[in-house]
């Protein structure tokens, strides 16, 4: 699920009932959402160079860490995200 509360985006991926904030692992799809006043069902992947979707590479992307924003960044390079938007839940007027 992607929402933005007050101006500040939050990025869940929810497994199992648990949300954990992806922001910091994945700040290329929450600057690409931030301006965006919705709230959105949506599905987060990260796709094999065959185009085949990758729970293992979206694993390893939710798990990067930042080092000085370099390690993130270089993860975004190398095995970038997609955000496949299901359903819009609220919009803001």
């Amino acid at each position: 699920m992607v929402r933005k509360v007050g101006g500040r985006v939050g990025t869940a991926l929810a497994q199992r009932q648990i949300h954990t904030s992806l922001n910091r692992s994945l700040p290329d799809v929450a600057a690409a959402i931030e301006r965006l006043p919705f709230v959105w069902d949506a599905e987060l992947t990260v796709d094999e160079p065959t185009g085949q979707s990758s729970f293992e590479r979206l694993q390893l992307r939710a798990r990067t860490k930042m080092v000085n924003g370099m390690r993130v960044r270089a993860a975004a390079k190398l095995h970038p995200a997609r955000l496949y938007i299901f359903d819009l839940l609220a919009a803001q007027e």
